[in-house]
């Protein structure tokens, strides 16, 4: 999945996939996901009354930081006043130093520098996969560049809510004697976000300045599949080597006609999508990044 996932050629509705205004060649050799590499994440120690937070239950910041930075940190720190929270290191650089600056230099934020596991970029360029434990959360991370149709911050009106919204997609799931055989959900499991005071009390500053400093924790692909199972995005079907795209091949390797495979294809996708539009009311942003083939 992860393989595919970062040498997709762009979004399949919008051109401007591709955009990441505010980056140098340097940047994107070091942090877009068709260079493939693995960077640790600035990680920092915030004051929690800084925090707006909303976490499943036993999914608390502190919980979701690795164990080495945990104890690393706690003898440095009270942990007990003080959140783990790890920053994009492009991010750090470019916008926390300079926009948090108040707040670090008053010791509400605390850098504690590179720690930790590896990631390696997603995509969506501001998601990121575990490369030490694959089985762990991706960690989608604030990222001010111009991506798509938007800089891709955090917003903060989803932040308490985000976790709440995937809990209750999953239960409409494991409900469905139908949607249960055939759909799984990565959730989210925690979110976190610093407000800059200063462009939150300002109404005309740009959306931008107020989506800095947030984090998001959701489940791996990894974490879903079994050793015996292959999962890829579904606008990867259509990648071509050689003048051969992969679905032809995975049609080839399954031994069925193509009219089968396709009627296969509608069953397992296609089918348990329009139920849960007609029978749950959800319906989903239409492209592959977002829905994944088992």
């Amino acid at each position: 999945y992860q393989y595919i996932d970062q040498i997709l050629p762009g979004h399949p509705k919008l051109i401007m996939n591709k955009g990441r205004i505010g980056w140098t060649h340097s940047d994107i050799q070091e942090y877009a996901p068709e260079f493939r590499n693995e960077f640790q994440m600035r990680w920092v120690a915030i004051k929690k009354s800084l925090l707006i937070t909303g976490c499943l239950p036993g999914f608390e910041l502190n919980d979701l930081a690795p164990q080495s930075i945990t104890s690393e940190v706690s003898s440095m720190i009270e942990l007990k006043e003080f959140s783990l929270f790890p920053i994009h290191p492009w991010q750090w650089d470019r916008y926390i130093q300079v926009q948090y600056k108040e707040q670090i230099c008053c010791g509400e934020v605390i850098d504690l520098g590179h720690r930790g596991d590896y990631y390696t970029p997603q995509s969506s360029i501001r998601t990121l996969t575990n490369t030490s434990h694959k089985n762990d959360f991706d960690i989608k991370c604030a990222l001010s560049v111009l991506n798509t149709s938007c800089v891709r911050g955090i917003p903060t009106k989803y932040i308490e809510s985000g976790h709440y919204l995937s809990d209750y997609i999953e239960k409409v799931i494991t409900n469905d004697p139908y949607l249960v055989q055939k759909m799984d959900v990565l959730k989210e499991v925690s979110a976190a976000f610093i407000p800059n005071r200063y462009y939150e009390s300002l109404k005309s500053s740009s959306y931008r300045y107020k989506e800095l400093f947030g984090c998001v924790w959701r489940e791996s692909v990894a974490s879903k599949i079994d050793t015996n199972e292959m999962a890829i995005p579904t606008a990867g079907l259509l990648l071509e080597n050689f003048n051969e795209s992969l679905v032809s091949s995975i049609i080839k390797a399954s031994g069925l006609s193509t009219k089968e495979w396709v009627k296969s294809y509608f069953d397992v996708i296609i089918l348990p999508l329009y139920h849960l539009q007609v029978e749950h009311g959800f319906g989903l942003v239409a492209h592959g990044q977002n829905t994944i083939l088992i």
